[in-house]
Order: C-alpha cells, then sequence, then structure tokens
C-alpha cells in the first residue's frame, strides 16, 4: 500500500543558535545579533521517531522501484507554544535509512545504526543550541521531552520554518 503523508505546516518561532542572559531574563538571538526578552509561558517539545513519507503520488511510486532510494525514517521534534503564531511546529533530524524490523532495532539503542544515532545526536545538538532544556524521556530510547522559556518575538517576527538538520 503506498500511502502519502498529508502535508504539515511547519512554521515555528525564528528561534535558532544563541544563548541565556545570566539572569535567564533574556535571550541573545545569534543570527539578529540581539538580546529579546523572555516572555511568560514555556515552549515543550517531544521528539518520536517517523518514517519519511512521499511528497506526491509520483514521489511514492517512484520510491516503490528498486533503483531508487529505501524508503527513511527520521526524528521529529514535536513543539507546542503558548504563542498563537505557532502553537505547534515541527523540528526534524535528517533522514537516514529506515531500520527493519523497526520494533526490535528501535527499543534497543546499543543496536542502531550509526546515522540513526548521529541523527538524534544532532538534533538534540540542534535542540540545545536553540536555548531547550531536557527534561526527560518518554516510554522510547528516542522520545526526550525537553521546555524552553518563551521568547518575545516582536509582533513583526515572521513565521521561520523550522529548520531540518542535515
Amino acid at each position: 500500500m503506498i500511502s502519502l503523508h498529508p502535508h504539515r505546516h511547519h512554521s515555528g518561532p525564528p528561534q535558532g543558535p544563541g544563548r541565556y542572559s545570566a539572569d535567564g531574563q533574556q535571550w541573545f538571538d545569534e543570527a539578529g545579533q540581539r538580546w529579546l526578552p523572555i516572555a511568560e509561558g514555556h515552549d515543550t517539545l517531544c521528539i518520536t521517531l517517523e518514517d519519511v513519507h512521499a511528497a506526491s503520488l509520483r514521489q511514492a511510486l517512484a520510491a516503490r522501484l528498486a533503483h531508487h532510494t529505501a524508503p527513511a525514517s527520521r526524528f521529529v521534534g514535536h513543539a507546542t507554544s503558548v504563542d498563537p503564531r505557532w502553537p505547534t511546529y515541527e523540528i526534524v533530524s535528517a533522514p537516514f535509512p529506515r531500520c527493519r524490523p523497526l520494533s526490535d532495532t528501535a527499543e534497543h539503542r546499543e543496536v542502531w545504526p550509526a546515522v540513526m544515532t548521529e541523527a538524534l545526536a544532532q538534533l538534540c545538538a540542534q535542540l540545545e543550541a536553540a536555548g531547550w532544556s531536557r527534561v526527560g524521556c518518554g516510554g522510547h530510547p528516542w522520545a526526550w521531552r525537553y521546555t524552553r522559556p518563551r521568547v518575545a518575538w516582536p509582533a513583526a517576527a515572521t513565521t521561520a520554518t523550522a529548520p531540518a538538520v542535515g
């Protein structure tokens, strides 16, 4: 069966690498070279493991042919925010070849292929550079939970496409 993944909007705050002030009341945005105040509330994020789906029927059919690349998976950070401009958004890892059987491989991190381990490590590093703090882990070895204080982005801040690692 060929399934298409419905298009999801990945808009999120324009927060990339930076650092918090010593008192934790401001965020230094490296891209904009400016300090921004911290607002009330927190964004939360949980990492999931998902298959990468073709964006079109043509790509889905092509992926089924032997001479095309193997199906892929990726880690996806699903974030929620109290900011109405981006109530939900995603931050994704680089894709990696799908592991099969996924249930046997995924639950035992010590047998993950190196590219899978690297994709998760790069996503975690990207999140931490953008001010996220790890606060726990869910029921799977990749299901890290993160939180970060909400930055008071100016009203003129446009939504940015959440960057992908890779």
